[in-house]
């Protein structure tokens, strides 16, 4: 499928990325197979992390982002992590460079 008329989306999505900016919480939503995730990967970089939440129960989907998605200076696959607040927090805690997640 060819990825179509979504200069706004990508121009939208770049400037609240800009990392000169402060740091923001951004939700892209609509309706299934419009292109949400290829708009997002689109506007990542080579050292930014794209992770995708599912119906599993937020411990399983907190132990999967944590063990394979990880940038590589900061992994800590035997670690878990009670809360999404204690994963951001070493995440943030362990990064050398500003990414998105």
């Amino acid at each position: 499928m060819e990825f179509l008329d979504h200069k706004e989306e990508l121009a939208d999505l770049k400037r609240v990325l800009n990392p000169d900016i402060p740091p923001r919480f951004v939700v892209v939503f609509g309706r299934r197979r419009l292109g949400k995730s290829t708009l997002i990967k689109k506007v990542l970089g080579k050292d930014d992390i794209y992770y995708m939440a599912d119906d599993f129960v937020d411990t399983v989907q907190r132990d999967t982002c944590s063990g394979t998605n990880l940038p590589r200076n900061s992994r800590k696959d035997l670690a878990v992590y009670p809360t999404w607040e204690d994963l951001l927090k070493m995440l943030n805690k362990f990064s050398t460079s500003q990414f998105t997640l």
